[in-house]
């Protein structure tokens, strides 16, 4: 019977807490938005620039995140 290794179980661990970093980054600025509106003063912010910056941020966060687990 074949084990796994520990390296191979602590390197599938680094990218599971990644993608839940990610995933806790993309749902924070999903609902962030309406507050940064209101801070700014009721300016509207462009839905497609939110969307695309918050994919952004949350992909590099969760890469980031697996990266210290590494």
């Amino acid at each position: 019977m074949q084990y796994i290794s520990q390296e191979l179980i602590n390197f599938i661990r680094a990218i599971l807490f990644g993608v839940v970093v990610g995933y806790a980054f993309f749902y924070f600025f999903l609902y962030f938005k309406a507050i940064i509106e209101d801070i700014l003063g009721g300016v509207k912010l462009n839905i497609d620039t939110w969307w695309y910056v918050t994919i952004t941020i949350s992909m590099v966060m969760g890469m980031i995140g697996a990266l210290l687990l590494m």
